[in-house]
C-alpha cells in the first residue's frame, strides 16, 4: 500500500474509531468496552444493575387481538 499511497508507520494500532485493537501473539482481539463504559457514564447508567438477558428466562410473548 505503501507503494501507492502516501503513508506514515504510527507503529502498533491500539484505538480507531472507538475500537480497542489488542495483539496477542498471533491474533488480534477487538472490543469496544471502553466506548460502552463511556456510553453507561454519560446517560447515567453506570450504577445500574447488570442483567444477562433482557427479558425473563422462558417468558411466552401472546398477541393480544383486543388492542389494535
Amino acid at each position: 500500500m505503501q507503494d501507492e499511497f502516501e503513508m506514515s508507520d504510527l507503529s502498533q494500532l491500539n484505538y480507531f474509531l472507538r475500537i480497542r485493537f489488542l495483539h496477542i501473539e498471533i491474533d488480534t482481539m477487538m472490543n469496544q468496552t471502553r466506548y460502552t463504559k463511556e456510553l453507561m457514564t454519560r446517560f447515567i447508567m453506570d450504577k445500574c444493575n447488570c442483567a444477562s438477558t433482557p427479558l425473563e428466562v422462558g417468558l411466552k410473548l401472546e398477541v393480544d387481538n383486543d388492542q389494535e
